[in-house]
């Protein structure tokens, strides 16, 4: 909520000047509405939900410092492991290989020792925590990835394992199925990436989380916050669309 407030009293149109959507709309209060409304939503993708795992995790009982958000992962890759990773995702986006994160996880580090060892800049991972002796490298995305995009983050979470030089947890987590209430299947029934164990969306991502059934509970709770700033959003949205509309007759 105090992400949203902070929101609501900052924020300001980096553009006010959209020709072809004003004239489509017709309604300075609906553009500005957008406006505002992709700016929440851009908050919520950069901060909250990461804020909200970190929350999860150590309600779940992880303690706080093997917890952290946009963690810096270092480490080396060798030329023989990034010629291994780019025939893994190039055998599983043709359909010549099936998914087996273990089996390509081993091939990866079995590449190790192939060509020389470089040390790339760190990779950021939204969210990294460890339990117990496992460790969990996570991406949280809030876009819907095309065949390109799976690709590359298939590609991202064999490099995170060669990087660690170990068979380490990835995940990319979607914090919503944008396809609701049709399940989310894109192309992770291409084989690219496993369901459950390398992509997890929306009410799957947060229970795991958790370690509890907790969907249901965070939108409530995002429920009560909508409504108790439904005044506030509504004044903002009206300000902005007046300052739209000033700017546009200068």
């Amino acid at each position: 909520m105090h992400t949203v407030i902070t929101k609501l009293e900052t924020y300001s149109r980096e553009t006010t000047y959209m020709p072809f959507l004003s004239r489509i709309i017709q309604s300075d209060e609906l553009v500005a509405a957008y406006s505002f409304i992709h700016s929440i939503s851009t908050t919520l993708g950069m901060s909250v939900y990461e804020q909200i795992s970190r929350i999860l995790l150590v309600t779940r009982g992880v303690p706080e410092n093997h917890v952290h958000l946009r963690y810096k992962l270092g480490g080396q890759i060798s030329d023989g492991q990034r010629s291994e990773i780019a025939g893994i995702v190039s055998d599983l986006s043709d359909g010549s290989s099936f998914a087996n994160r273990l089996e390509q996880s081993n091939r990866v580090l079995n590449a190790r020792s192939s060509g020389e060892l470089h040390t790339p800049k760190p990779a950021t991972v939204d969210l990294f925590y460890k339990l117990g002796d496992e460790e969990f490298y996570i991406d949280i995305k809030t876009v819907k990835p095309n065949m390109g995009n799976f690709k590359e983050l298939k590609r991202q979470l064999l490099e995170w394992v060669a990087r660690r030089d170990a068979v380490v947890n990835t995940l990319i987590a979607l914090p919503y199925n944008p396809y609701h209430p049709q399940p989310y299947e894109r192309f992770t029934v291409k084989g690219l990436l496993i369901p459950g164990e390398e992509m997890q969306v929306g009410e799957e991502f947060w229970n795991d989380l958790a370690g509890w059934p907790i969907y249901e509970d965070l939108l409530h709770i995002f429920n009560e916050v909508g409504k108790s700033l439904q005044n506030e959003v509504k004044i903002k949205i009206g300000e902005v669309a007046s300052e739209f509309r000033r700017l546009l007759k200068l």
